[in-house]
């Protein structure tokens, strides 16, 4: 069990999913199918915790998340390391939990990258990977 440090940016409730882990920053809108809640190279995202290092992309990338929820096709929670206005305004009128990866991205991507899928929310402090 390897424990990683968050911070709220948009706060949630406790949570454990299976995490969708995505190696490159994702563009919202080119990336994304927001009928299925597939995003390239990462998956479906729908109910899961979504961990990438950044998005990338214009504005339209908030309301993709929105529509992602609309569609009940939406991440359980994003942690990211670089957090952007796009992903911020995306998760708050979205109502997606929203943290920022305190440690350093290769950290988790070399957790993710050896097999551990599975992950927990706790206090919006930390995501607890098994």
């Amino acid at each position: 069990m390897i424990r990683l440090r968050i911070r709220a940016i948009v706060e949630g409730a406790d949570c454990c999913s299976d995490v969708a882990f995505s190696e490159k920053p994702v563009s919202f809108l080119g990336d994304t199918d927001v009928r299925s809640g597939v995003i390239k190279g990462v998956g479906e995202v729908s109910g899961k915790i979504l961990l990438l290092p950044a998005s990338v992309g214009s504005t339209v990338g908030s309301y993709v998340l929105y529509a992602l929820s609309k569609n009940g096709k939406a991440p359980l929670a994003i942690v990211t390391s670089s957090i952007d206005p796009i992903i911020v305004t995306g998760a708050v009128i979205s109502n997606i939990p929203l943290y920022q990866l305190l440690e350093p991205w290769n950290k988790a991507k070399n957790i993710l990258m050896n097999g551990s899928r599975r992950g927990c929310i706790i206090k919006g402090e930390y995501l607890v990977i098994d």
